[in-house]
C-alpha cells in the first residue's frame, strides 16, 4: 500500500513539473508576440529571415570534398550554353606542344575563359595522358598556365626534335623544278627548323635558287629578310606561270 502511495506522489510531482514548464514556455511566447505586435510588415519579414539564417547556421550540412586538381575558382566558371565539344585527342605519344598549339587556336577562336579552358583541355586527354591527369593532387591547378606547364613537363619526351637551321643550306632547286615547287619545298622544310631565324632562311633560300630572273633580282637588290623575299615572290610566280602557259 505504501509503495502505491509513493508512486502516486512521484507521478503527481512529474505532472506538476510538466505543467510548470509548459506554462513557462507559453509565457515566453506571449512576451515575444507582445514585443513584435506593433512591428511593421518589413520588421516581421526581417525577423523571419534572421530566424532562417540562424537555423541555417546551426544546421549540420555535409560537405563534399572535391578530388579535382582544379581550384574552386576554375570549377566555378560557368560554361556557356553555346559550348560545343572540341574534337581533339591526346594520348601522350605524339608531340605535346603541337596538341597544345592546336587547342590554343580553337579556344582563342571561341574566347573561352580561364576556367573553361582548363576543364575543356582535360577532356582532350585520353589513355596514358588521362591517367597522368588523374594523378594530380586536388586543388593544385589555379590557371591554364599552371596546367600547360605541367602538361609540357610531363610529356617533354614526346616532343619532336627539330632539325638544325644548317639543314636548310642543303636545299637546292633542281634543274626541272619550278620556282613555285622549290619555294613550297623550302617552306615545308623550314617548318621543321624551330630555331631558324629570318636571316638564316634568307641566306639558305637565295643560296639554293638556280640562275633565273628571281635569282638575279635578289642579287641586284638583296632582301632585308625572308619576309621581304616572300613579299617580292608573287610577281615572279605569275611570270613563271605565264611562260609555262606560252610553252604549252
Amino acid at each position: 500500500m505504501k509503495n502505491q502511495v509513493s508512486q502516486l506522489k512521484h507521478q503527481l510531482r512529474n505532472l506538476e513539473d510538466s505543467l510548470r514548464e509548459k506554462s513557462q514556455r507559453n509565457d515566453r511566447v506571449q512576451r515575444v508576440h507582445k514585443r513584435h505586435a506593433h512591428d511593421s510588415p518589413k520588421d516581421r519579414r526581417e525577423h523571419g529571415r534572421n530566424k532562417d539564417d540562424k537555423r541555417a547556421r546551426t544546421s549540420k550540412v555535409p560537405t563534399t570534398v572535391s578530388r579535382s586538381p582544379f581550384s574552386a575558382d576554375i570549377l566555378a566558371d560557368t560554361l556557356s550554353r553555346s559550348y560545343k565539344p572540341i574534337s581533339l585527342d591526346y594520348d601522350g605519344t605524339t608531340d605535346a606542344e603541337v596538341h597544345l598549339n592546336r587547342f590554343e587556336g580553337l579556344v582563342t577562336l571561341h574566347m573561352y575563359s580561364e576556367g573553361i579552358k582548363c576543364r575543356i583541355f582535360s577532356t582532350t586527354l585520353t589513355g596514358p595522358a588521362q591517367l597522368w591527369f588523374g594523378t594530380l593532387a586536388p586543388n593544385t591547378i589555379h590557371s591554364f598556365e599552371d596546367l600547360q606547364t605541367r602538361f609540357l613537363r610531363q610529356f617533354a619526351s614526346s616532343r619532336r626534335v627539330g632539325k638544325s637551321a644548317l639543314s636548310l643550306m642543303d636545299i637546292k632547286q633542281d634543274q626541272n623544278e619550278t620556282l613555285r615547287e622549290y619555294t613550297a619545298r623550302f617552306n615545308l622544310a623550314a617548318l621543321e627548323v624551330s630555331e631558324a631565324e629570318s636571316q638564316i632562311k634568307n641566306c639558305a633560300y637565295v643560296r639554293g635558287l638556280k640562275p633565273g630572273l628571281f635569282f638575279d633580282e635578289l642579287q641586284i637588290r638583296p632582301a632585308r629578310d625572308f619576309d621581304d623575299i616572300m613579299a617580292r615572290l608573287p610577281g615572279y610566280l605569275q611570270l613563271e606561270d605565264a611562260r609555262m602557259d606560252t610553252k604549252s
